[in-house]
């Protein structure tokens, strides 16, 4: 069965771009506020994570990815941090906010199996509530490629330093 990869944005050291006036690496220490966004954390249309190898056998970054966010926690033992998964537009309200909160919790176990404390963690589904493209800008794109494009501009896990 052929899935659907829905590319996320999450943290990775050197890349993507900034949501909020205060950015960070993943190899910054002594951080004490600010968020990083990027677009390499796969999910399949489920919660779940997409680890190893996607449908033409390329590695996907996820892992690494993950370990890298681990490492940066390990590295910032007194950061708490809000991780905020949010949809594309595509799917009812309630759907997408389901969704974005299962994501969310699966990051949260997976940072967890990789040694990263429960309690320096918050999960937050946001669904399709804080889109960066709106509709009527998808729709004004010129092909289906463009469009589909910008859809993934939606999808994203952003973390935020809540404390430190």
């Amino acid at each position: 069965m052929k899935h659907l990869i829905i590319l996320v944005f999450i943290l990775w050291a050197g890349r993507g771009f900034s949501q909020s006036d205060s950015t960070f690496l993943l190899t910054d220490t002594g951080v004490v506020s600010g968020s990083y966004t990027t677009r390499d954390i796969l999910f399949d249309l489920s919660p779940r994570l997409w680890l190893g190898k996607d449908l033409y056998g390329n590695d996907v970054p996820t892992d690494s990815v993950l370990q890298a966010i681990a490492t940066f926690m390990k590295n910032n033992p007194t950061v708490t941090i809000e991780i905020g998964v949010h949809t594309d537009t595509r799917g009812g309200d309630r759907a997408c906010m389901v969704i974005s909160q299962k994501r969310a919790k699966a990051v949260v176990e997976h940072l967890h199996d990789l040694g990263v404390p429960l309690k320096r963690m918050m999960p937050m589904g946001y669904g399709e509530s804080e889109p960066l493209v709106t509709d009527q800008q998808i729709a004004a794109a010129a092909t289906d490629a463009e469009k589909e494009a910008l859809h993934q501009l939606n999808r994203r896990v952003v973390l935020l330093i809540l404390r430190s």
